[in-house]
Order: C-alpha cells, then sequence, then structure tokens
C-alpha cells in the first residue's frame, strides 16, 4: 500500500498477523503505533457478558432490558495510553459490522453507531482525545430469545486525521477484529481476537466514502 502522503503524520510498520484465542477468560491484546511523532499503544481486553445490568443494559433498555438473554456474549474494551496530548491527542473510533444468518444469501455490512449519532453524517462510533472503544453487542428474533445461527464479526479501527480535527481527511492508526458465533439453539461462541496489523482498513474504504462521501479516507 502506498502511504508516502503519510510519512510524517504515523509510522505503519506491517507484520504477520496476530490472534489471541478465546479461552473463556479476558483476553489481552497490545497494539503499539505511532502518530503526530509520539508513541502509544491500544490495550484491546475482550470478555464474556456475565453482568448485563452491571454494564448498562437497564440504562439502554428499562424493564425491556433482556439480562438473561444477554449474558454470553462478547465485551470489548480498547483503551488508548498515548504520549501526545491537546489536539495531537484527537482520535476516533470507526468499526464496521458484519453479519449474517444461515439463511440469507449475503451478509449484512454496516457502520456501527450508537442511535443517537445515526444522522450525524459522521464515521466515528467515539471521538474526542485518546477515546476508548466498548461495545457490548447482542442479537435476538421476533420472539426476544437469541438469535440462531448468527456470524457476527466486527472490524475496529483507531483513526485520525493529519491536522487533528480541521479536515475531513481519515487513515487509520491501528486495527483489530473481534466478535461471536451463535449456533442452532442460540449458543454463544465468541471469536478469537486479532490484530488485523491495518490490512482490513482497504477492504472497508470503498463502503466508507459511499456512506461518507464528504470525507476521505487515506489507504
Amino acid at each position: 500500500m502506498k502511504r508516502a502522503t503519510l510519512v510524517s503524520v504515523v509510522t505503519l510498520v506491517f507484520s504477520p498477523l496476530v490472534s489471541v484465542a478465546w479461552k473463556e477468560t479476558p483476553v489481552r491484546l497490545k497494539i503499539p503505533f505511532s502518530l503526530h511523532n509520539n508513541s502509544g499503544s491500544v490495550e484491546v481486553v475482550l470478555s464474556e457478558n456475565k453482568d448485563p445490568e452491571k454494564l448498562g443494559y437497564v440504562t439502554l433498555f428499562g424493564k425491556a432490558a433482556r439480562l438473561d438473554q444477554t449474558k454470553s456474549f462478547p465485551v470489548i474494551n480498547a483503551s488508548v495510553t498515548y504520549g501526545g496530548i491537546g489536539y495531537n491527542a484527537m482520535m476516533g473510533w470507526i468499526q464496521i459490522l458484519t453479519y449474517s444468518k444461515s439463511s440469507d444469501k449475503n451478509p449484512t455490512i454496516i457502520v456501527d453507531h450508537p442511535p443517537q449519532m445515526e444522522d450525524s453524517n459522521s464515521p466515528f462510533c467515539f471521538w474526542g482525545p485518546i477515546p476508548t472503544l466498548f461495545d457490548a453487542p447482542s442479537m435476538f428474533n421476533t420472539e426476544n430469545k437469541r438469535a440462531r445461527n448468527v456470524t457476527w464479526r466486527a472490524d475496529s479501527f483507531l483513526v485520525a486525521s493529519p491536522d487533528a480535527l480541521m479536515s475531513k481527511i481519515i487513515f487509520p492508526v491501528a486495527s483489530f477484529s473481534w466478535g461471536y458465533k451463535t449456533d442452532g439453539n442460540g449458543k454463544v461462541s465468541i471469536s478469537d481476537l486479532e490484530d488485523t496489523k491495518l490490512r482490513s482498513w482497504k477492504a472497508n474504504t470503498s463502503l466508507l466514502r459511499e456512506k461518507y462521501p464528504k470525507w476521505t479516507f487515506k489507504e
């Protein structure tokens, strides 16, 4: 990939993909990066949702929260440690979701947003100085039971702009993937956590450019 225009901003080093196998306990992945001449890292923690009420499901849905059905799905928390401060620390998280059921001919692919930001015309799900990515997904059928035979994957990207927040130009800083599957009985199997080394970014830029034509997504 050609990244000559970004050399002064971000240092990218491609190496073999790193995958951390799910072990039914929280697993961790540390991804180093360099941005605006400062070093940083992303620490990703993948765990099982054992207490959806503690994680805020009642806050989200009130009495409609399906706490028992939500247990066993994955929880992701990606925190950033970074040597820069102020505008140098402005970054965002973009997350692309790909999911399908066994009966689907093609998977559904969307840019993930909190509901309150769906009309924001911004690609970010989280944005700000040294932002944290948190997600605790779940999926249900029309009977309010866990959806069956589902494959769900998230490609998560820490991104930044060469001028912090002056332009709608974005390039990737770090990336990883995670997800889950459900079987015919709705049992959840959490997928391995993988450092995708930014290689999944190019595969998703067409979707981002189509949805956000006023933004530039650098490869």
